[in-house]
């Protein structure tokens, strides 16, 4: 099983997650995206497009992650020169959480491995220090979740250090009955990029397993079935997703149209959205700056000979 979710299940479900990066402009409905357009739609300058790419740390150290080890990552894409051939993305995957708060449901980061984190005050932890690193090195950063109640390092990586720790409820790390509050958490309070959304909590918490008893978590009846496609419950999986990305554009951009008036700390390259008036408020780095008049046409992710004409550096929206 442990194999199987490495090589099938986790790298099936992260495909769900890439529609969710943050970078997300506000959309403009399509009656069928999939409908034929009776023009090319390539590139005429034989630049095709990429998926975002970078470096995700499962692949390399599981759960036994850390800062340093991330960071040392995201040193060797800038050094070795694959950042500037588009490898940008530093992703942290399981294992950085503690626990969710109890008081406040606030998820509380392990300081013990990410001591950047431990910046106290009543949010207690914060990531904001850790992207803005990655930021300054030029790269975005990603995070972890799950759409369930519980991550997948919760059923399979049971003797790891680094799972979350304390009530059932505080163990409860998903996204379910929080997804506004982690969604705004990761991108505005904490400056990332990009999210990977994982479905073993809608999988593997299955009533009166061994899993649930053991562990004391709270059971979900699978909404998705491993092995059994025909037994997954298509329409509830797609609405907790439809429902996170929904809760990604509303944070990413307040409101389709609205004029963006102030400055965001974190998130893409400039020209990702169409409304940004030439007089919205930018931030690079310290600098303050506006958004170039030649970006206010660029829509979504705009194409290689606009975004030349922008800052590259700079972060746009509200």
């Amino acid at each position: 099983m442990r194999l199987h979710r490495q090589s099938t299940w986790r790298y099936g479900v992260a495909a769900a997650a890439i529609g969710l990066l943050a970078a997300q402009a506000c959309a403009r409905p399509a009656a069928d995206p999939l409908a034929p357009a009776g023009h090319w739609e390539g590139s005429a300058r034989a630049g095709a497009g990429t998926p975002p790419m970078g470096w995700n740390s499962w692949n390399a150290f599981r759960t036994e992650v850390d800062e340093e080890k991330v960071i040392g990552a995201a040193r060797v894409l800038v050094d070795s020169g694959l950042a500037k051939l588009g490898y940008t993305y530093v992703n942290l995957d399981d294992g950085w959480w503690r626990q969710r708060r109890a008081a406040d449901g606030r998820l509380q980061i392990r300081t013990g491995i990410f001591p950047s984190a431990a910046t106290g005050g009543p949010d207690g932890t914060s990531f904001r220090p850790f992207t803005d690193r990655l930021h300054a090195m030029g790269l975005k950063a990603g995070i972890y979740t799950d759409i369930g109640r519980n991550a997948c390092s919760q059923a399979y990586d049971l003797d790891s250090p680094n799972l979350p720790e304390g009530t059932t409820a505080e163990r409860e790390v998903g996204l379910d009955g929080h997804v506004v509050q982690d969604i705004n958490l990761y991108f505005r309070e904490w400056g990332f990029d990009y999210i990977k959304i994982d479905a073993c909590g809608l999988a593997d918490f299955v009533p009166g397993s061994e899993l649930v008893k053991r562990h004391d978590y709270r059971a979900l009846a699978p909404l998705i079935e491993r092995g059994a496609i025909n037994r997954t419950d298509i329409a509830a999986v797609r609405g907790r997703y439809e429902a996170a990305a929904a809760a990604l554009q509303a944070r990413t951009w307040a409101t389709c149209g609205a004029p963006a008036a102030t400055s965001r700390r974190a998130g893409p390259a400039c020209c990702t959205i169409s409304t940004a008036r030439p007089s919205a408020r930018c931030t690079r780095g310290p600098a303050t700056g506006t958004i170039p008049t030649s970006c206010t046409s660029a829509t979504g992710r705009s194409t290689p000979r606009t975004r030349s004409k922008c800052a590259p550096t700079f972060r746009c929206g509200p």
